[in-house]
């Protein structure tokens, strides 16, 4: 792979644990230049969630069913091929998604789908300073991205 097929697939998500300043953010990025594949918004409106993708909710919804019933397919094995199925729409959904920028607002979940797409995701946490901080507990120790998402491609 040469340095620029590897650069075309990087992917640059932002992920948080909701209301920590996303918008904000992804606001700033794409008045800088960075490509969310949408218009940039002229001014910035804290509930708008603009520069995040019409398709971003029903995927974070698939990937946290994926990752609900691969956590219960544990218990139950009978539920395996289910979790299998969502995960297979999940990593579709994700694919999908991650073909139209190089930028986008995202789930944490969708970093271990991007490469497993053979794509190089760069996360970009954003946190609420709410007191002590702590990070967004996305990315948390309470919260890890499940190890069943890290195998090969």
């Amino acid at each position: 792979m040469t340095a620029s097929t590897a650069d075309s697939r990087i992917r640059y998500l932002i992920v948080s644990d909701g209301r920590s300043g996303t918008t904000l953010l992804a606001s700033i990025l794409g008045m800088a230049g960075a490509d969310f594949g949408l218009p940039v918004a002229e001014d910035w409106n804290p509930t708008s969630g603009s520069n995040e993708h019409p398709d971003l909710v029903p995927t974070t919804e698939i990937l946290e069913k994926a990752e609900a019933l691969t956590a219960l397919s544990t218990r139950y094995p009978g539920l395996d091929l289910i979790a299998r199925g969502y995960r297979s729409r999940a990593k579709r959904k994700v694919g999908r998604l991650l073909e139209k920028a190089p930028y986008h607002k995202s789930s944490a979940y969708m970093a271990p789908y991007a490469f497993k797409l053979g794509y190089s995701p760069r996360i970009i946490a954003s946190a609420a300073n709410r007191g002590r901080w702590r990070g967004p507990r996305c990315c948390s120790s309470e919260r890890p991205i499940p190890t069943s998402l890290i195998a090969s491609r």
